[in-house]
């Protein structure tokens, strides 16, 4: 064991097996090969998680060893995985959409946690287990992507816990760093940054104040420190076969038009769905594969996209939407006899095209009213002199 010198007071290093105990003060050390394990007051207050987490790290373990195959896969409730998280991870409990097990017997020793991020993404955002299994974090894993069916599964390494070995592992890729970010030091425990605002400092008799003050000039006066982790590595899984559609927030066109029109031209061979009414693309077919389309249309709905069918089939080109409607391919909700895919495509736009006039001279009324009211208004209220 060596004590750090100054300026690293307070601090020790089992260096063989680079692990440190930290005080509450921050300091990065990846370069010296020394990977962080334990606050302060983690050691104060979850001392038991502690100790085995330094005891499995140094190979010196005596917890049971089990094999994740002998065991069974089960849904957990939302009470027992809080206590099991409470009791097993350093982290405690959290929020999370669907929570899985393993269960030697009946007693639950290994919990994995899923939030759901978008319609299409998950976060994984607990694991832990009471014992050591081999295997838990793969098994429980595949069980979880079977179960939820997301096309992407994102987690976090804490630099101050993991160095992310696991999750390479199970096949996840980094995906990116996350600067050091701070929590607040108060009454003997770090709290979220969020809960010291300007709006706290503003709002609380207890805590000093003065309007010049910024929020970082505010937490020093009122003696709050800021007390910085280590910074995070994102690791993304992209599950085979689902990787559409695209993230929420990126636009949907944007990424068919980054394919290349020899993917274009294999897409459509599988399945051509078309969509109208998305703003700067009126008219414009949309190609996808035949796993994508259900998808899609749940993220363009929740885009606030309006949708043209009932029920989104299969369109080929060429066709009338009475044969498509008659062979099962095609149910759309207003139709011209006969129509052809093109002169349905003309159609539409400028029916869309109108009913954007339409808006467009609806909005100028109505602004048009909303003016010359508050003018009657300011007359009523102030006569003249």
């Amino acid at each position: 064991m060596i004590l750090l010198q100054n300026p690293y007071v307070r601090r020790f290093v089992l260096e063989l097996a680079s692990i440190a105990v930290e005080g509450l003060y921050a300091f990065l050390c990846a370069d010296k090969g020394i990977q962080m394990t334990v606050w302060e007051d983690d050691w104060r207050d979850r001392r038991d998680i502690c100790q085995r987490m330094i005891a499995r790290k140094l190979g010196v373990s005596q917890e049971r060893r089990l094999n994740a195959r002998s065991l069974t896969v089960t849904a957990v409730d939302r009470v027992e995985v809080r206590d099991f998280l409470e009791a097993n991870h350093i982290q405690g409990a959290t929020a999370m959409s669907e929570a899985f097990g393993l269960r030697d017997g009946g007693e639950l020793v290994a919990v994995m946690c899923m939030k759901w991020r978008t319609k299409t993404e998950v976060e994984l955002v607990r694991f832990a287990t009471s014992v050591i299994v081999r295997g838990g974090h793969s098994r429980l894993l595949k069980h979880a992507v079977a179960a939820m069916q997301p096309q992407r599964v994102v987690t976090f390494a804490d630099h101050a816990v993991s160095d992310g070995g696991l999750y390479e592992q199970c096949g996840f890729i980094k995906d990116g760093e996350l600067r050091p970010d701070y929590t607040y030091y108060f009454r003997g425990e770090r709290v979220h940054k969020f809960l010291f605002r300007l709006k706290r400092f503003r709002n609380d008799p207890n805590l000093l104040w003065d309007e010049s003050w910024t929020e970082q000039q505010a937490a020093a006066e009122n003696k709050i420190p800021r007390i910085w982790d280590y910074g995070k590595t994102r690791y993304v899984l992209d599950i085979p076969g689902r990787a559409w559609p695209p993230e929420r927030g990126h636009s949907v066109f944007q990424a068919v038009a980054d394919m290349s029109d020899e993917e274009r031209e294999a897409e459509a061979q599988a399945v051509s769905v078309l969509f109208i009414g998305l703003p700067g693309v009126v008219g414009a077919p949309l190609v996808m594969g035949p796993d994508y389309w259900v998808d899609v249309a749940r993220h363009l709905v929740e885009c606030g996209v309006r949708l043209v069918a009932d029920s989104i089939k299969h369109y080929e080109p060429g066709d009338s939407l009475e044969a498509s409607k008659a062979a099962g391919k095609w149910c759309y909700d207003s139709h011209e006899p006969d129509e052809t895919y093109e002169q349905r495509i003309a159609r539409l736009a400028d029916e869309e095209h109108q009913n954007y006039l339409a808006k467009v001279e609806e909005m100028k009324a109505a602004r048009r009213i909303r003016r010359s009211g508050w003018c009657r208004q300011r007359l009523w209220r102030s006569p003249r002199r």
